[in-house]
């Protein structure tokens, strides 16, 4: 089984009745879709939701791996509304830069993981994108494959939680956990890791390639 639903508030009792109908169904192994570990003095309370679902898998009796990987190159696509319409991009990381895996790597990891007839060799794989970029860096490629200047426009993290629940009209829990990622950014630097090539045999997906793909998606409106 690979165990994944859309983050959300209900998430911890939602994936905890899977693993349990799991165990009644006689599943054998669950590989879950995780995230990163992160170290206090810095809270990411989604990352607390992942541990204590993470802790539920583990007493479960069950083979399991838990899959970790930094933001998803896809998720700039929350973005792509105030690029179209407002011409920019705003965030409150600074210039501290965050690791972006395309989706389609931890799919295929997780494939590979659920079809292997040997025991898993892990319980958990931090799972990174090939460079660690900055959102202002993230700009000038935008503005490059969609053809019009994108700036960064960079927040406090007080305005950047205000524009996301007031202008995006993102529900509270989401907007302070984008709010949370952007600082977690600044307070640990996200290394890089080379698992999608051990696991896959091939290099990860670049950003730029990504951007190329999804070229459309960032076009500004004319």
């Amino acid at each position: 089984m690979f165990l994944l639903i859309g983050t959300n508030p209900d998430q911890v009792r939602i994936e905890s009745h899977v693993i349990e109908a799991a165990q009644r169904a006689g599943v054998r192994r669950i590989v879950k879709l995780s995230a990163p570990v992160v170290e206090e003095p810095v809270s990411v309370e989604v990352a607390h939701w992942h541990r204590e679902i993470e802790a539920k898998l583990e007493a479960s009796g069950l083979e399991y791996c838990h899959l970790r990987p930094y933001a998803m190159m896809h998720n700039w696509f929350r973005n792509a509304h105030t690029i179209r319409n407002l011409g920019r991009i705003i965030g409150s990381a600074g210039t501290a830069p965050r690791n972006y895996v395309d989706c389609r790597d931890v799919a295929a990891i997780a494939v590979q993981l659920l079809l292997s007839e040997q025991p898993l060799q892990s319980n958990a794989i931090t799972i990174t994108g090939p460079e660690a970029i900055t959102n202002q860096d993230m700009a000038e490629r935008i503005s490059r494959i969609s053809g019009s200047k994108v700036p960064y426009k960079n927040l406090s993290r007080e305005e950047h939680y205000h524009i996301l629940v007031t202008q995006a009209e993102l529900p509270h829990w989401l907007a302070q956990h984008i709010v949370e990622l952007e600082e977690l950014a600044i307070r640990i630097p996200e290394q890089g890791t080379n698992q999608v090539q051990q696991l896959l045999g091939r290099y990860p997906r670049t950003m730029d390639e990504f951007l190329q793909e999804y070229h459309s998606v960032f076009r500004q409106q004319s």
